[in-house]
């Protein structure tokens, strides 16, 4: 399926598969540090060439949200190619 055909049903978890084998996976109601990290150490097992993670964050963490991310940052570059967030991070 090309991703304009994909119907998301839910905001929770879900995995899709597209062309050639890509997957796609639908995390967007996890919005706290434990669910998000869950989702990130899920992208290591699958069998995939490439992942691109691409996420709203968890932007719900104000102030905090630098140090989740210096904890979870080992995790998201030792599970995906490209990150890609709109969260306001600064510098890692």
């Amino acid at each position: 399926k090309l991703l304009a055909e994909l119907v998301f049903e839910s905001s929770h978890y879900k995995v899709y598969e597209g062309q050639s084998g890509v997957k796609i996976i639908d995390d967007s109601y996890n919005t706290n540090p434990e669910g998000f990290e869950s989702a990130i150490t899920h992208l290591k097992i699958l069998d995939a060439k490439y992942k691109i993670l691409i996420t709203r964050g968890i932007p719900e963490m104000g102030k905090e949200l630098k140090p989740v991310y210096f904890v979870l940052k080992e995790n998201i570059h030792s599970s995906v190619n490209v990150f890609i967030t709109t969260d306001k991070l600064h510098t890692w």
